[in-house]
């Protein structure tokens, strides 16, 4: 844009012309000798985010989008990579198929997922649930016999018991492990647990004798090295079964029962290998039957891992 200015000069008639002049230069506006005057024009960039030259010093800079209306961002070829959408306070991400982004942050271990077929995303808690666990058999044995009191008995690979001998013993040797039917855990790998607070032992068991039957897990180690004539063992109770007189079962019936094996001593360790057994505090003065059917119920635990 020119505009000039002719200054009347007196009588002679003649005048000063002064030009004024726009320009797209920086800087001060300049007045020349020859009467030009020189006025910089600068871009609006407070208000055309396409500028090329859009440059933010400020600490923070705000953009209200307009009632009802979206801020959009799209890739050069057109397509949208997100909006702001005024109505419903939300930022979706991706163009024919987006999906919503939370407004609000979730709390410690939340995952965002998908809640809903419109694309919806929100933190949730992640639950995981076993609805059958795993069972292993852990020994079943039937024997008519003249149990004796105070020792301890476990089912063997005949299907009867084997007297392994009292509850107190620390050893057990390699004949009578050999024995004995298949241990229901057995140790290697730190990565196997027991007794963590989900698993438990179920017993099915039957007596033509009343007394009182105690049940254990017993513990051998069967460390490298370890002599095969006194393996360490250890047992730990875990219940008890009474039958006929002052007990609550009658003789001939069968009882079911489920014990939590946490909290009572019974540990991971080395190379270590578990057995289900029983004591029974009186002894039988003749042959009678006994029937037991056990089983461990594995742990439950599930541990969830991000990486």
């Amino acid at each position: 844009m020119k505009v000039e200015f002719i200054s009347g000069g007196g009588s002679g008639g003649g005048g000063t012309s002064i030009t004024l002049t726009t320009t797209g230069t920086s800087g001060a506006s300049t007045l020349s000798g020859g009467g030009v005057l020189n006025i910089p024009v600068y871009a609006d960039n407070n208000t055309n985010l396409g500028d090329t030259n859009l440059t933010q010093s400020d600490t923070t800079r705000t953009f209200n989008v307009a009632s009802g209306g979206v801020l959009k961002i799209n890739d050069n070829g057109g397509n949208t990579i997100a909006t702001f959408n005024d109505t419903n306070n939300v930022m979706n991400i991706g163009d024919t198929s987006p999906y919503a982004m939370p407004n609000n942050r979730g709390t410690i271990g939340e995952l965002l997922r998908q809640s809903d077929s419109l694309g919806q995303v929100s933190f949730q808690t992640l639950t995981s649930t076993i609805e059958c666990p795993q069972q292993i058999p852990a020994g079943q044995g039937y024997q008519a016999f003249a149990f004796a009191s105070a020792e301890l008995y476990v089912p063997n690979q005949k299907g009867q018991f084997t007297n392994i001998g009292t509850t107190s013993d620390t050893t057990i040797s390699n004949t009578i492990i050999g024995a004995l039917g298949n241990p229901f855990r057995h140790f290697s790998d730190t990565n196997i647990r027991i007794a963590t607070g989900s698993d438990f032992i179920n017993i099915k068991f039957t007596s033509q004798f009343a007394t009182l039957f105690t049940f254990y897990v017993i513990m051998v180690d069967l460390a490298d090295g370890q002599a095969v004539a006194s393996a360490p063992m250890s047992a730990k109770q875990i219940g008890t079964i009474g039958f006929g007189g002052k007990y609550p079962n009658a003789v001939d019936t069968w009882v079911c029962e489920e014990w939590d094996i946490s909290g009572l001593g019974i540990e991971a360790s080395g190379c270590r290998i578990f057995y289900v057994g029983f004591s029974l505090l009186a002894s039988f003065p003749e042959p009678y039957s006994l029937n037991m059917i056990a089983t461990y119920n594995q742990p439950t635990e599930i541990t969830n891992t991000f990486v």
